[in-house]
């Protein structure tokens, strides 16, 4: 399959900089793997999972304890995908979710977002949880 490299906007230390991000999704033993490369200056990793939106997060994990934060619209606090699009489109294209309403605007998760639209990991995972329960109200 193919491979897709791109410049993500990242605040290091409160300095702006730009990290490359190569994305490759590959069938293996018949499995999904979507792999993302990650590089800053010497900083270099790679992770994998079955969609990006999940291997998004092992990246971030990995950066923000050393206070590095992507802002692309994946470490959005109210972007999520559903399960449809993580099974048909590999979590690339997720939803704005807004609390009490059902979401229907779609982003790519690599999509450019400012700092004031960033949150951590746990603020977008208890987010989503907030955003589910909303719903059955």
């Amino acid at each position: 399959m193919e491979t897709q490299e791109m410049y993500l906007n990242c605040l290091c230390n409160e300095n702006m900089e730009k990290a490359y991000l190569e994305r490759e999704l590959k069938m293996v033993d018949g499995e999904k793997k979507a792999i993302l490369r990650f590089k800053l200056r010497d900083l270099e990793f790679t992770k994998e999972t079955d969609n990006f939106f999940d291997t998004l997060i092992e990246i971030r994990k990995e950066l923000e304890p050393r206070n590095i934060k992507l802002l692309c619209k994946g470490c959005c606090k109210n972007i999520a995908p559903s399960r449809m699009s993580i099974e048909m489109g590999a979590g690339v294209i997720a939803y704005i979710m807004e609390l009490g309403k059902q979401a229907t605007e779609k982003v790519s998760i690599f999509d450019e977002c400012t700092i004031n639209e960033y949150a951590n990991v746990d603020e977008q995972l208890e987010f989503v949880e907030q955003w589910y329960e909303s719903l059955k109200r």
